[in-house]
This record gives C-alpha cells, sequence and structure tokens, in this order.
C-alpha cells in the first residue's frame, strides 16, 4: 500500500512539473503565437474587422493593391457620447460620427460605392461580427481576407472558420501594434496579451458576447 501511494505521489509531483514547464514555456511564446500572419492572397472579400481605424486603412491599401474586388464593412456598437463627449460638442469640438468617418476615409482614397456593402448592425464582439457575416455571405465556399490587428489575428481566424466552416478565410494584419518580444517586455504589448489570451480562453470556454441593438 505504501509503495503505491509512494508510486501515485511520484507521478503526480512529474505531472505537476511538466504542466509548470509547459505553463512557463506557452508563456514565452504566447506573444507571438497570437500575432498569426499566413502568407496573404487574393480572396473574394476583403473585411477589416472593427475596432481600429487602421484596419480599414491597410484593407483600402489592399484593395488598391487587387486583393479582392470588394471591401465588406462591418457595423459595430457605437455607444452613448459620455459626459466629456457631450462637452466636447458643446466646445464646438464634436468628433464625426464613426461611420460617417469611416465613409469620408473611403470617399478620400477613391474607393467606390459599388466596391463596399455593410454588414451587420451594433457588433460588439468578433463572434457578433462572423455571425453577421455568415448571414450575408450564407454558407458558401467563399474565400475572405480578414484585416485586423497582430495581436487579434490569432483569435479571428479562429472564431470566423468556426462560424463558417466551409469558408476559407486568410488574415492580413495592419503595421500598427506590433507586440514586442518578448511581450511581458513593453506595457501596451504586455495588457494586449493578457486581454487577448482571456478572450480566447472566453472563447474556448464557449462564452461569446452577442450583439447588441444598432446604435447611429
Amino acid at each position: 500500500m505504501l509503495k503505491f501511494i509512494r508510486i501515485a505521489l511520484q507521478v503526480i509531483g512529474a505531472l505537476t512539473v511538466l504542466a509548470v514547464i509547459a505553463a512557463a514555456l506557452t508563456t514565452v511564446v504566447l506573444g507571438q503565437w497570437l500575432q498569426y500572419q499566413p502568407p496573404i492572397e487574393k480572396a473574394d472579400y476583403l473585411v477589416p474587422l472593427a475596432g481600429d481605424d487602421n484596419r480599414l486603412l491597410t484593407a483600402i491599401e489592399l484593395y488598391k493593391q487587387g486583393y479582392a474586388p470588394i471591401l465588406l464593412l462591418s457595423n459595430a456598437h457605437v455607444p452613448p457620447p459620455g459626459r466629456a463627449e457631450k462637452l466636447q460638442s458643446e466646445l464646438g469640438h464634436a468628433a464625426p460620427h464613426p461611420y460617417k468617418l469611416r465613409q469620408e476615409i473611403l470617399d478620400h482614397f477613391g474607393v467606390p460605392a459599388q466596391a463596399t456593402a455593410e454588414f451587420g448592425q451594433g457588433h460588439i464582439s468578433t463572434v457578433g461580427e462572423a455571425e453577421s457575416l455568415r448571414q450575408l455571405l450564407g454558407d458558401r465556399p467563399v474565400k475572405v481576407l480578414l484585416v485586423t490587428s497582430p495581436f487579434h489575428a490569432r483569435r479571428a481566424a479562429m472564431i470566423f472558420k468556426s462560424v463558417m466552416p466551409r469558408a476559407q478565410f486568410l488574415v492580413a494584419v495592419t503595421p500598427e501594434y506590433r507586440l514586442s518580444d518578448p511581450w511581458w517586455s513593453e506595457q501596451t504589448s504586455a495588457l494586449l496579451t493578457m486581454s487577448e489570451a482571456m478572450k480566447l480562453t472566453f472563447f474556448w470556454l464557449g462564452g461569446a458576447f452577442r450583439t447588441a441593438a444598432p446604435a447611429r
């Protein structure tokens, strides 16, 4: 009996050590693993994901380079103005509505209206964007080039593929917000990495924030 207990404790100890080593190795490579960037190629659609106008700028650059003929634009949730925004408006410094600014950017770069289409309403998550894109494109074997930030690339590809398994998803990333190496050596990189790791874990556990009511 004592021998059995001793063996069991040794096995538990060995597994604990292996788990600690695996966790340490995962922590070291986490930042670079998140920055998923496979080779890009021509697609049927370009989809700059919501959350950062730099993604739209990169998508426009790729459109100009002929990577896809259509830009599909995600309608993200626009929260009501807070106290500071209201005061700025009263002082004559109101920021343009995000949808209006997006259109101004497209017009500035000469993207024709027939080369764009909107999808969804009030997205608050990547899952919401993926589900709305499925409603637009259906269950077709299309090729989609997602455009997002480097730290978001891995999770975005996983989510869209899980929602639209017949589609092929490529990912292009912006030059902004690349994670430092090691990721914990710089504050912004550390915050983005930890946030993305928690969001990815939440997704793996089946969690998702669905689209909110539209706000225009």
